[in-house]
């Protein structure tokens, strides 16, 4: 068959100097086929890679017009630079002439002699290490390969950009002496200053530049990574205000308080931080200003929190405690130094009425004799809001926690003494101070098997064991989770063999109390999808865990299997609800209590369930409202027996609940039976007011024991205080006449 396409090069041999001028040929190529027809030219050469985008000559026209048959066209072709760099010699140039229309293709070759010439070849660069990541302080060494390829030796200036020169001790440049075609290693020393402010944490994009005189500069890039390092750290200053602030003329005045909220940055990280306020007291609104503020390296801050308080005309000063945690917006791997503060406001009434009338009434005598018992929570007890109370297993000893930061044993034996004066009820004997923490202690309990160990959680993620018989200062046990992630509740088996952690995060921690510190300690943990507030074992063997918290979840989990955590249908749902505390009976493990923040409490009988979790979807659990306001239940606590449930909440009520010997509450107490109510008059609330004039109504925590014939309830509150409750069974019974019978009798 004819060829359609006809081509002709001229001149067949030519010669190029690299960074002389140009060498030239020319194609001309005919259209023999019979129809119009475009032409296009491609040159390649031994040794090249048609995929690079390094163009050593130039074509004109890139692509021909659309020419009739017979017509010819010519292409001139320009040699620029050599194709393969540093060759010299003679080498093959191949030229492809090729048409879209025709799809035929035609090929000639010519003959190129390369000469030595002056350069225009650039150096070879390469990193063996491309990605640094290095602490402040910490010495790098950067690794470089420089290659010449062309044949002449020559002298390299390599140098290092986007890096602080002065962090370089041999300096950020180098001379380099290249053979022809040799490559030579050379490194850059790179010591990172130990100061934060002066090595801000974040990613460096660097590049490495080799040039020399017979080419144009050649570059390569890579990355360091600074890594976070130091500490960020929180104060409020003054901790304590009142409002007035002073006394004043114009006492019925209600001027607001400022507390000052300092900040201080000591990381190599920037920083924006502001304030997260924890439940707010009510009647009193709280304003930051500015919202927030930014902290350079090194640098201090400080933020106002105002508050205001709508102070009653008549009545008593109350004290309220105040969570404020800083919110930082960097705290990934440096340490968060006190980032919750506890403050304490005061609210005096306009008018203090109170203070002539009772001082006229009560005399110098009763001041000078019950003065001293006031004293107790003041001088050996908690300075912050109680966070978690526990009786021991008979009741003659208890333990608290704070935010404080500390953990306070009290004694209990020997209250018969002042079982004659009502308001007496609340006093126990002084506590000694188990141990103090530089994080708010959230949680304590007593280890079932001989009481003799306590285990504490705290908001920085550690649960330590503190041993009860001994002054050590240091903790027998600690078992550390994830830093900053709080731990809101941690519960014993009844062997004492495992400890379960409940954290912020939604994960349930099972530890094994009988490995040596050397082993890993977590036994199991399980994520759950909201943040967990409490927890509690059931049944005989311990094998359910319940698992309460955050949007009103409540579920069990069988902890010895690998089954997943079974949901129970709770009858109150909402998104900005929580389920607070559970508990059950440890003699009716069957049993369970809950208590949410819409002011429920609500009692099941797992029995089936715990037996067929199939059968948990159909329960039907008796819901009744802790008070006529529904605020929200904080604590929930049944007797041993199942006989009892207290509770306690925001509205500082402390309610006792007889139940039925089916776990059913007891119809005769339909609103139950109030041991404390901070808005009646009794001689308890007398007495508390003259010489605790800083109660609050908010109940965080309880715990109830029924010792023979004696009911113990136990509280802890926002006002710091510790407070016991007793009453007797046949004081409950007593005031019915009941045709069932009864779950405790008397």
């Amino acid at each position: 068959m004819e060829k359609q396409i006809a081509t002709q090069v001229l001149p067949k041999q030519l010669a190029f100097t690299p960074g002389g001028p140009p060498s030239a040929f020319a194609v001309e190529v005919v259209n023999h086929s019979n129809r119009y027809a475009s032409f296009q030219l491609e040159v390649s050469a031994a040794g090249t890679n048609s995929l690079s985008e390094r163009k050593w000559y130039q074509v004109f026209p890139d692509i021909s017009t659309k020419n009739p048959p017979g017509d010819t066209t010519q292409f001139q072709i320009a040699i620029t630079d050599s194709p393969v760099p540093g060759f010299v010699g003679l080498m093959s140039l191949a030229v492809r002439v090729f048409s879209i229309e025709l799809e035929e293709e035609e090929r000639e070759s010519l003959k190129l002699t390369l000469e030595q010439g002056t350069g225009s070849v650039p150096l070879g660069l390469n990193l063996p290490v491309e990605h640094f990541d290095a602490d402040p302080g910490e010495e790098i060494q950067i690794p470089v390969l420089v290659n010449n390829p062309s044949q002449l030796k020559t002298k390299a200036v390599v140098s290092i950009k986007g890096i602080d020169s002065s962090w370089f001790s041999a300096g950020h440049e180098q001379t380099i002496n290249l053979a022809p075609g040799a490559t030579v290693p050379t490194t850059f020393s790179c010591q990172l200053p130990l100061d934060p402010v002066q090595a801000p944490s974040h990613g460096y994009q660097f590049q490495i530049e080799a040039s020399h005189a017979y080419g144009p500069p050649t570059h390569i890039e890579g990355s360091l990574k600074i890594d976070p390092l130091g500490f960020v750290a929180f104060q409020a200053q003054p901790e304590e205000l009142c409002i007035p602030e002073q006394f004043q003329l114009k006492f019925w005045q209600s001027h607001p308080v400022t507390y000052e909220l300092l900040f201080e940055n000591s990381s190599n990280l920037y920083q924006h931080v502001q304030i997260e306020l924890v439940d707010p007291p009510p009647h009193c609104t709280f304003e930051v200003l500015p919202e927030s503020t930014k902290l350079g390296l090194g640098d201090s801050g400080k933020l106002s929190l105002v508050a205001h308080a709508h102070r009653p005309w008549l009545g008593l000063s109350k004290r309220h405690s105040l969570q404020v945690d800083a919110v930082w917006s960097n705290v990934d791997r440096i340490d968060s130094r006190d980032e919750t503060q506890v403050l304490q406001l005061e609210i005096k009434p306009r008018i203090p009425l109170w203070l002539v009338i009772l001082l006229t009434l009560l005399g110098g005598t009763w001041l000078w004799f019950l003065s001293p018992f006031n004293q107790y929570n003041d001088r050996y007890g908690h300075r912050g809001a109680v966070t978690s109370v526990a009786f021991n297993g008979i009741a003659d000893q208890a333990v608290s926690s704070s935010n404080d930061t500390t953990a306070i044993r009290w004694n209990v034996e020997g209250l018969s003494t002042w079982w004659a004066f009502p308001y007496l009820e609340n006093i126990i004997q002084p506590g000694k101070q188990l141990t103090q923490q530089q994080k708010a202690i959230r949680v304590i309990t007593y280890r079932p098997v001989n009481n003799d160990l306590v285990a504490v959680g705290l908001e920085n993620g550690q649960i330590q064991l503190w041993d009860l018989n001994t002054d050590h200062t240091e903790p027998l046990q600690t078992f550390s989770y994830e830093k900053s992630d709080r731990v809101l509740d941690v519960e014993f088996s009844q062997d004492s063999r495992y400890l379960f952690s409940s954290h912020g995060s939604g994960t349930t921690v099972v530890w094994s109390t009988q490995r040596t510190v050397q082993q890993q300690k977590i036994f199991k943990e399980q994520k759950m999808p909201f943040a967990i507030y409490d927890s509690v074992l059931l049944g005989n063997t311990d094998q359910w865990l319940a698992i309460a918290g955050q949007h009103n979840q409540l579920v069990l989990w069988n902890w010895q299997s690998k089954q997943p955590p079974k949901p129970l249908p709770y009858p109150q749902s909402g998104t900005n609800h929580y389920i607070q505390s559970i508990d059950t009976a440890r003699d009716t493990p069957n049993l369970l209590t809950t208590a949410d923040t819409q002011g429920n409490i609500t009692l099941w009988n797992l029995s089936a369930c715990l037996k067929d979790a199939t059968s948990c979807k159909t329960l039907q659990p008796q819901v009744w409202s802790h008070g006529p306001d529904n605020q929200p239940v904080r604590s929930v606590s049944l007797s041993d027996d199942g006989c009892y449930l207290a509770s306690g909440g925001d509205d500082g009520r402390l309610i006792l609940w007889p139940l039925l010997p089916n776990g059913q509450r007891d119809p005769e107490f339909p609103t139950g039976k109030p041991l404390y109510e901070p808005h009646t008059f009794s001689p308890e609330n007398l007495f508390q007011s003259i010489f605790h004039p800083k109660s609050s109504d908010r109940i965080n925590s309880v715990d109830l024991k029924v010792i023979g014939d004696k009911i113990l309830v136990l509280s802890g509150s926002d006002d710091t205080q510790v407070r016991l409750y007793p009453t007797t069974v046949k004081d409950v019974q007593a005031k019915i006449k009941r045709q069932t019978p009864a779950c405790g009798k008397p």
